[in-house]
């Protein structure tokens, strides 16, 4: 059962990467470019950070879930701040696209910070 559950948490770990770019493969046969640069970006957002917390869990095993989560959240309202103070007359779903993206951005380097931090202090890297 412990096996089960690891791997689930792994396929979470390597997942995101793969799902991107296999959803921009797909979208890019009936869409141009950006369109499709953009869809698979929006959609696998929710996977790239699924998998920080479960790498924060890895690393830091007492603490590591609740200072990502809050350092996530306090990064997201300095972004929605930051949005709202550039163009305070913009429509609600315009903030909340660029939110969105800015999420996304966000999500991937934390994604890759936490991957290379997670080879290197395992040994992975020798």
């Amino acid at each position: 059962m412990i096996a089960f559950f690891a791997n689930i948490v792994a396929a979470f770990v390597i997942a995101p990467p793969l799902l991107w770019a296999l959803l921009f493969l797909l979208l890019l046969v009936n869409t141009e470019r950006p369109v499709a640069l953009r869809k698979a970006s929006d959609w696998t957002t929710p996977f790239f950070s699924i998998s920080i917390v479960f790498m924060a869990n890895e690393l830091w095993p007492s603490h590591g879930v609740w200072v990502v989560s809050v350092g996530l959240i306090i990064v997201m309202c300095s972004f929605w701040g930051f949005i709202h103070w550039v163009n305070p007359k913009a429509p609600i779903w315009t903030k909340g696209k660029a939110l969105w993206r800015l999420c996304f951005l966000t999500s991937t380097a934390s994604y890759m910070f936490f991957l290379i931090l997670a080879i290197v202090s395992r040994g992975l890297l020798l």
